[in-house]
């Protein structure tokens, strides 16, 4: 990634920190095209999240609280796990794994769960790529991520100028950070052999997750007759009781899940951990009450929208 110094334009550090959005008008954003170096640094930290393996602390900046955390995160042989583990307060780990051999790798518009898009990351972000900084004691190039609708947050992101690694994420709504992730130690695994065992076999008291696959979503009972331009399918899990549908659309996420009530009493209202929102809402088909909780790195007017268009498929 060298030779980007060309794009850094020549202005003090205090003014490259300032958030774009600031001085930026909004039919501006909308029409404005994305630096070349911001897209190919983009396209680079992509591969970067699901190639590479590496160690390291990062801390979670959120709501007025800081929290450390170390993470290991391997891919081997088309596994790719990650082990949590918060360096204060409780000392179990989470253990986060999928395999995507394990999952048929289909073309998503077969599918019937949302509309179908195949919009660019660009087409929905403002990139552009502002200076370069220090985070966790390796150079990084500071890249703005602005949205060009009022349906996604924006982001400002530290990525490694070897590995092209975010070493810092920071969630922005308006000129307010919503939550920050950064790296204070960061170091890329090139051997190997030093997959570390218990990403495949977690220890007893430790938490295992495992990731969804887009298949699945063939066996659901819900879709969505609405989301953000953009957004895509990337994983479902359907269960006797609830079903989850995840999507993304390169940058932010978010999950539905749908659930049959017990009891006939839903949950409704919304909380926020950061820049994450849970939105919880229901929907009563042929007279029965359903749960419908939104989940993830979106605005309320977002969620809100994506609550009130889920819909029942026609049973197979």
């Amino acid at each position: 990634m060298k030779g980007l110094n060309q794009y850094l334009p020549k202005i003090g550090w205090g003014i490259l920190l300032s958030w774009s959005v600031a001085v930026t008008a909004e039919a501006e954003i909308n029409t404005a095209s994305s630096d070349e170096a911001a897209l190919s640094l983009f396209q680079q930290m992509g591969q970067a999240l699901t190639q590479l393996s590496y160690n390291g602390i990062f801390t979670h900046e959120h709501s007025g609280n800081l929290d450390p955390i170390r993470i290991t995160h391997q891919v081997i042989n088309d596994v790719e796990a990650n082990r949590f583990k918060h360096l204060t307060g409780s000392a179990n780990a989470i253990v986060q794994r999928s395999d995507a051999s394990l999952c048929a790798r289909e073309d998503l518009s077969q599918q019937t769960l949302l509309p179908r898009t195949d919009d660019s990351l660009d087409s929905h972000y403002l990139l552009k790529l502002v200076g370069e900084d220090r985070v966790a004691d390796r150079s990084v190039y500071i890249v703005n991520a602005l949205p060009r609708d009022e349906f996604r947050y924006g982001y400002r992101l530290a990525l490694d100028t070897e590995t092209a690694m975010p070493l810092m994420m920071a969630t922005i709504s308006g000129n307010r950070m919503l939550e920050r992730f950064q790296f204070i130690d960061f170091q890329p695994v090139t051997n190997t052999a030093e997959v570390v065992d218990e990403l495949i076999e977690p220890k007893r008291d430790e938490v295992l997750l495992l990731g969804g696959c887009v298949q699945t979503a063939d066996l659901a009972h819900w879709r969505l007759g609405w989301v953000p331009s953009g957004f895509q399918l990337i994983s479902a899990k359907v269960t006797d009781s609830a079903e989850m549908l995840a999507f993304s659309d390169g940058m932010s996420r978010f999950s539905v899940f749908v659930s049959r009530v017990l009891g006939r009493k839903t949950l409704e209202g919304e909380a926020r951990r950061g820049g994450t929102l849970v939105y919880l809402d229901k929907i009563v088909i042929a007279g029965e009450p359903y749960q419908v909780s939104i989940v993830g790195e979106v605005p309320k007017t977002t969620a809100q929208k994506v609550a009130s268009a889920v819909i029942p498929l026609a049973r197979r």
